[in-house]
Order: structure tokens, then C-alpha cells, then sequence
């Protein structure tokens, strides 16, 4: 998932233009499939999931260029 993050700063999977209307707000903070919001009065993108079994969470902070995963099995 780090280098999923990491991908997503360069333009080896998708063109600068498909990332960025991927990170754009669209509607009640989303962007395509993405949370977009503040925290920590920080710009915060996010995505999470989870099915029986396990759940995970990914963070980008992009101003930061800090990503926060979590995965957890349950």
C-alpha cells in the first residue's frame, strides 16, 4: 500500500490529470471513491475498507507527503 501512496505522487500509473480529478471534490467530500476533508486542520485524503475478516485504512496527507496505513484483521 506505501508504494500505492508513493505511485500516486509520479505519473508512472496515471497522468497528472487523472490524479488530480481522482483527488478532487465532487460532493460532500468525495472525489472518485476518496474522502476529502481537514483534520488537524490539515488536508486529509483518505479511503478506507473492510469485509469479514479485515478492515484498512489509508491516509494521504498530501501537503505533508505523509501516509498513514492501517490494516487490522477482526
Amino acid at each position: 500500500m506505501y508504494k500505492w501512496d508513493r505511485t500516486l505522487y509520479t505519473e508512472k500509473l496515471l497522468r497528472k490529470n487523472s490524479i488530480n480529478k481522482i483527488f478532487t471534490m465532487y460532493a460532500d467530500n468525495f472525489g472518485y471513491g476518496w474522502f476529502i476533508r481537514k483534520k488537524f486542520n490539515r488536508k486529509v485524503i483518505y479511503i478506507n475498507g473492510r469485509s469479514p475478516g479485515f478492515s484498512t485504512y489509508l491516509a494521504r496527507y498530501i501537503d505533508d507527503d505523509m501516509c498513514i496505513i492501517v490494516l487490522g484483521n477482526n
